[in-house]
């Protein structure tokens, strides 16, 4: 009997099927890791943000000729605390920027802030794998 021989440049199906196959398992070893780095992202911003908003509380404080008790007042007594968000007036909207007041895996929320009788300031996310 005589053999055909092709002289193709396609594909067959089972190299198709392989490439596919090899793809896929790549793809499942890639994902989990890409949405651990972007958790691990959301939360190292998270913490920026909260020492940001400190930050900007100690300076206003400072520059102000504030008290702990003036403190307590604007940015809340624990346990009870203040939406970030709220704050204005009193020039403290220029220490930081108002988007810096938003979790980063969250736009809903915002942080909330308390100051101690030390004046320990304290600056809590919303979202509890954050804090």
């Amino acid at each position: 009997m005589m053999r055909l021989i092709r002289n193709s440049k396609a594909f067959t199906l089972v190299e198709i099927l392989i490439v596919v196959a090899i793809l896929g398992l790549l793809a499942a070893i890639a994902i989990p890791n890409l949405i651990k780095a972007r958790e691990g992202s959301a939360e190292t911003a998270c913490k920026m943000n909260r020492a940001v908003i400190a930050d900007a509380i100690r300076i206003w404080a400072t520059k102000e000729n504030k008290t702990i008790a003036a403190m307590q007042a604007k940015f809340g007594v624990s346990p009870a605390t203040k939406d970030i968000s709220t704050l204005t007036g009193d020039s403290i909207e220029i220490y930081f920027d108002p988007l810096s007041a938003v979790c980063p895996s969250d736009s809903t929320q915002h942080y909330t802030s308390t100051v101690d009788a030390n004046g320990k300031i304290t600056v809590v996310c919303p979202v509890a794998a954050h804090i």
